[in-house]
């Protein structure tokens, strides 16, 4: 924290005295110092939260190198949640489940953020796979719910 961020905390800390002290002589009946103490305030907080001008900006704050988070982590991310979206549709906790159309909502848009993240599509296999694995017991389901349902006719 350098000089001038502990000055404008300092002179906030003081507007929010003064504020409780003017609060306080207003509440006794003191109206003129209580608003000597309210004209103190305004200007204590006036100077403790103005914004610092772009030449203050500019000494403050050394520049920092661009790109804390590389490349791996952002596709190590984007597949994570690709996996979280995938899990959810597995079917733990659900009681209806998910229908053919579901399941190909959330490839496509699953697919369209790792393109947009750059994500390669040699990471994307084991995805790739559980989607499939998905599909496959869906038809399984429906194709098991269709016989049921023709025995009963």
């Amino acid at each position: 924290m350098n000089w001038r961020k502990a000055a404008r905390f300092i002179l906030f800390l003081a507007g929010m005295l003064t504020a409780g002290g003017a609060a306080q002589l207003f509440y006794h009946g003191f109206i003129a110092p209580g608003m000597a103490y309210f004209a103190m305030t305004a200007l204590f907080l006036w100077f403790g939260m103005r914004q610092p001008s772009e030449t203050d900006a500019a000494e403050e704050e050394p520049e920092r190198s661009p790109g804390i988070i590389d490349d791996a982590a952002l596709n190590e991310m984007a597949l994570l949640v690709a996996d979280l979206a995938v899990a959810s549709l597995r079917g733990v906790g659900r009681t209806v489940p998910p229908s053919t159309k579901e399941i190909e909502q959330l490839e496509e848009r699953t697919n369209s953020m790792l393109d947009h993240m750059g994500v390669p599509s040699d990471h994307r296999g084991e995805l790739k796979e559980e989607f499939n694995r998905l599909k496959g017991r869906m038809r399984r389901s429906e194709g098991g719910i269709a016989l049921i349902r023709s025995r009963r006719l």
